[in-house]
């Protein structure tokens, strides 16, 4: 992949003290992640490529077809923080110093550096503009075993599935309010698989995560009605 970069300008801040001298932040060394010196880059690196080629015959059959966002977010973890992906080049204009910085690949829960920073953006968002100043409750909603499969298979299910859960928790705490105009607010995060341990002698790599659709609900306790008043449920101990 031949290398392409786009150049950047940032600019060094400074000020001036009452004596005359120049204060500046001193200048953070840069350095870089080097993902491809990690086992999990490595083994992606290594395999993915005979998993592809075996997935039909191997994986197909329990777990349905590949989905191409699959290869697409491996391909794109890859070139995560290497050079050989693009890069920017940040120069400074006053001691003309200059370095690379790689892109990033800004895949969702697989690669490892995107995540960690979306995950703080987002925790960040929801206190500052979606959760309310209000007690909130984390629940954890599941589906019995014989259904996983099925959700596992057909993906289409999925927002059905987070659909059915907030009707549930509509339904409890109109119940506990003991008034219909009664909403609380929902935010539903979706995990579809787990790791899990392996014995020494079932080593198979396709016994490395098992099927457990599940919801993780951060679910307000105090609710606003119609007129937007603060509710609080009669019988709140009783909420897990």
């Amino acid at each position: 992949m031949p290398l392409c970069h786009q150049p950047v300008i940032t600019f060094l801040c400074a000020a001036e003290d009452p004596a005359g001298w120049t204060i500046a932040e001193p200048q953070a060394a840069y350095k870089p992640r080097h993902p491809e010196r990690t086992g999990f880059y490595q083994l992606f690196e290594t395999h993915f490529d005979s998993y592809v080629r075996s997935y039909e015959e191997r994986f197909e059959p329990r777990s349905g077809p590949l989905r191409p966002v699959v290869a697409r977010s491996v391909e794109e973890f890859l070139s995560c923080g290497r050079l050989e992906g693009g890069f920017a080049r940040i120069r400074c204009p006053k001691c003309h110093g200059e370095h690379f910085l790689a892109f990033s690949c800004r895949t969702r829960n697989f690669c490892s550096s995107c995540q960690a920073k979306r995950s703080v953006l987002f925790a960040e968002k929801l206190t500052t503009e979606i959760l309310a100043p209000v007690p909130h409750r984390h629940w954890t909603f599941s589906i019995p075993r014989v259904l996983r499969g099925l959700f596992e298979r057909d993906r289409k299910l999925l927002g059905l599935l987070a659909q059915t859960a907030y009707a549930a928790i509509l339904k409890t705490f109109r119940a506990l309010f003991d008034r219909a105009d009664v909403r609380p607010g929902c935010v539903v995060s979706l995990q579809t698989r787990l790791w899990r341990q392996l014995q020494p002698a079932r080593s198979c790599p396709g016994d490395a995560t098992i099927a457990n659709t599940h919801l993780r609900v951060t679910v307000s306790v105090h609710v606003p009605n119609r007129e937007f008043i603060r509710l609080y449920p009669k019988n709140h101990k009783s909420l897990p």
